[in-house]
């Protein structure tokens, strides 16, 4: 759900998030890589982001952990990815 004001003030932006990934694919940790201007939608945007991923191999397939890069874009229809 999100945040009353973000509705009421009809914000919108975009948020780039970094998103650290295990080995077997759960997020580990998110933080902003790039603000929308609105605290209100980069926190949102960091609540909503996905919480599964397929992780990341190295040479001999083995997995490991890596950093996502994940935009976000926030407006009248909530939020895409």
């Amino acid at each position: 759900e999100w945040p009353d004001i973000v509705e009421a003030r009809k914000l919108a932006g975009e948020v780039t998030l970094l998103v650290s990934v295990t080995e077997q694919g759960s997020m580990d940790s998110v933080t902003p890589e790039s603000s929308s201007g609105h605290r209100e939608i980069d926190q949102a945007a960091v609540d909503a982001a996905p919480q599964r991923y397929v992780p990341a191999k190295d040479s001999n397939g083995k997995p490991v952990r890596s950093v996502v890069r994940v935009p976000m874009t926030y407006g009248s229809n909530g939020f895409r990815n």
